[in-house]
């Protein structure tokens, strides 16, 4: 008797605060409530991709509690149910404590059944609002995708606009040059030294790196060459980037304002060209001591680079007119047409860059492949003069990141096939270093193969991804 007591009264203390507990958790619950009726309604009225990601993500949250919830009431449930079995079927004379207890539980039951119809219903409702914000930003990226503005025929019959609207740009870059006497002698005299320093720091090192670099006994590997052709193209360009990058520095830290978006738009694609470049001879025509590791021929590997950068140059314009843009000094009549240009030469060094590839000997093999792309580059043309501009932005975003991002990968499996080979039976100092640090101490480490096929397999899901 005294032992159903203690039980009894641990069981009324469990149930009171499980009552408490639970009501903190009913706030909770009615909270998200809100919230979701708050996000139904939002969901309505937005129109912009953006804002559907930002709805997307409040989504989640509501979905991640809503499923802890329902998983945490269907325990309660469980638990309460079987502290009911304990108590047995109601029998005649029972003592007020057990009955006590009865009530306590079933009303704990219903209470719990509440909470967990509740959490159903949220995660349910979360669950059609993901779909459906999940299908408005569809339709929001078709829309923005297939938006339409002035094509070009009727942007060129308003040429004769043109003159005006460059006299107000010039007007526009006066004023914010003007704003630079508002910037203080000590800035100036800051970025002056901040210049010399680097300048000088970068000609004291330069010379004996690149002394270095040709006393390096470089092996024939892909991963030492490509190395090679790396360090000698970043020390050609090093002078220009570091005097750009100490430029950016500067404006970062000490430049606002007009003076600081004129600063920008000058120097961020002048340090675009300048990285391009360096891709350019790092990857095509690399320079001295360095020798071209890509199966290409020297007229071919000319003829390359010389076509890549004028693809370098109309992207770099392409990025400049953007910033212009932004900053608001170029009228929507000016810059679309100027655009329309800019994207066309660019479209046309993209064709004649694929002409490349389109010898006698590769013509019957790729045939198919140059058909699809000289047919994209020409929907691309056209859909720019139409107007659809979006079209031919995500097109060549598209085709242009494909692109990027499979060279790259391909890229690090062929300098990791050289890594691994190293690893294995690599006979030189920084070989054995990196066996040493990896805890391979023997002269030959076994299953390189595997490690190898894993890598390779992560780096091509990788793909998927990006």
């Amino acid at each position: 008797m005294f032992s159903k007591l203690i039980k009894g009264s641990v069981l009324i203390l469990f149930l009171t605060v499980f009552g408490h507990v639970s009501a903190s958790a009913s706030d909770q619950i009615e909270q998200y409530v809100t919230q979701i009726d708050n996000l139904h309604h939002q969901l309505q009225h937005v129109t912009h991709k953006t804002n559907f990601r930002g709805i997307t993500k409040q989504l989640a949250v509501v979905r991640s509690f809503a499923t802890a919830c329902v998983a945490e009431a269907d325990k309660e449930l469980e638990h309460l149910m079987s502290e009911q079995n304990n108590l047995g079927q109601v029998v005649r004379g029972e003592s007020p404590l057990v009955k006590q207890n009865r009530a306590a539980l079933e009303d704990s039951r219903v209470r719990s059944l509440a909470k967990l119809n509740t959490c159903q219903s949220l995660l349910k409702r979360s669950d059609e609002l993901l779909l459906s914000a999940a299908s408005g930003e569809q339709s929001s990226l078709l829309r923005d995708i297939m938006e339409t503005g002035p094509d070009l025929p009727n942007l060129v019959q308003k040429s004769y606009q043109w003159p005006a609207m460059w006299a107000e740009v010039l007007q526009h870059i006066q004023q914010k040059i003007s704003t630079a006497q508002d910037i203080s002698l000590m800035r100036w005299v800051g970025l002056l030294f901040l210049v010399v320093v680097v300048t000088w720091v970068i000609i004291l090192f330069r010379p004996h790196a690149v002394k270095g670099l040709h006393e390096i006994p470089w092996d024939e590997t892909f991963f030492a060459r490509f190395s090679q052709a790396a360090a000698s193209s970043l020390l050609h360009y090093l002078p220009y980037l570091g005097v750009t990058a100490a430029i950016i520095i500067f404006c970062e830290l000490a430049l606002s304002g007009a003076i600081y978006e004129l600063v920008s738009v000058l120097v961020y694609p002048v340090l675009l060209w300048l990285v391009w470049s360096a891709c350019l001879r790092i990857f095509i025509r690399p320079f001295a001591p360095a020798q071209r590791y890509l199966a290409l021929s020297d007229v071919t590997s000319c003829y390359l680079c010389v076509r890549a950068r004028w693809l370098g140059l109309w992207l770099v314009l392409a990025y400049f007119l953007e910033l212009v843009a932004d900053t608001g000094m170029v009228p929507e009549a000016l810059y679309l047409p100027v655009l329309d240009i800019i994207v066309t030469c660019l479209i046309l060094t993209l064709m004649w860059l694929s002409w490349l590839f389109s010898s006698k000997e590769n013509r019957g093999r790729h045939l198919i492949v140059q058909v699809v792309v000289q047919a994209m580059l020409v929907l691309m043309l056209v859909s720019e003069w139409s107007g659809y501009r979006s079209l031919t932005q995500t097109l060549m975003q598209a085709s242009l990141g494909s692109l990027l991002v499979i060279a790259l990968l391909l890229l690090a499996q062929r300098l990791l096939r050289d890594v691994y080979t190293a690893l294995e039976s690599g006979p030189r100092r920084w070989h054995r270093l990196l066996r040493q640090m990896l805890g391979l101490r023997e002269k030959s480490a076994r299953g390189m193969i595997w490690l190898q096929l894993t890598t390779t397999t992560l780096l091509w899901a990788s793909l998927g991804l990006v």
